[in-house]
């Protein structure tokens, strides 16, 4: 769970812009080849395959181009950009997600000016999740298939519909081969958690 947890957790900071330079797009393929069952999967190979490499202008440059601007965002990073039909954000979606963190006590360090379905902000809500899970496991308060569930509805109600798309956008767009290998790992992590925990509802 902590490998999991840390794998999240790079992926996060990879899309806040944070990782960008050799050491952390190393520890940001240590983190997500370290998570045991990850690294065998045809998919996240292939995209830790293509980390390999320079981390530098380029990288840098096409990270802005596909998700800061200015200008159209050729693959937003928000929900809401793929589940309204005008690709708008601070919509419905915006809106439900901030309501699924409430539940937990939670909202959006820059609630109002990021929206809540940003997709670090997604990452960082399922890390806590995972978080809450282990604390429970260590106090035996039976609380952690509560959490576990949270978890779980979370992926499938708000990121599995439109990850896939945003993925599909970054494949398509990249002009370097690290965020060609990004797109590629994003999905077969976010569907391999959700396959995961579908199974062991089973």
């Amino acid at each position: 769970m902590q490998w999991k947890a840390t794998a999240l957790l790079a992926l996060k900071c990879f899309f806040e812009g944070v990782l960008f330079n050799p050491e952390g797009i190393s520890l940001l393929r240590r983190s997500l080849a370290g998570v045991p069952g990850w690294r065998h999967d045809p998919s996240i190979a292939r995209g830790l395959t293509l980390l390999d490499g320079s981390s530098g202008k380029e990288e840098e440059y096409d990270f802005t181009r596909l998700f800061i601007g200015p200008g159209r965002l050729p693959a937003p990073p928000y929900a809401s950009a793929y589940r309204s039909t005008e690709r708008l954000l601070m919509q419905e979606e915006t809106l439900a997600v901030r309501q699924f963190y409430r539940r937990y006590g939670l909202a959006a360090r820059e609630e109002g000016s990021v929206p809540d379905d940003f997709l670090p902000v997604e990452l960082e809500f399922l890390v806590y999740l995972l978080a809450l899970t282990g604390r429970s496991l260590e106090r035996g308060d039976g609380k952690a298939g509560t959490y576990r569930q949270a978890y779980r509805r979370f992926l499938r109600r708000h990121m599995l519909p439109w990850i896939d798309f945003f993925a599909g956008d970054i494949i398509q767009h990249a002009r370097t081969r690290l965020l060609t290998g990004i797109g590629v790992l994003l999905p077969a992590v976010i569907r391999r958690e959700a396959g995961g925990l579908l199974e062991n509802k089973a």
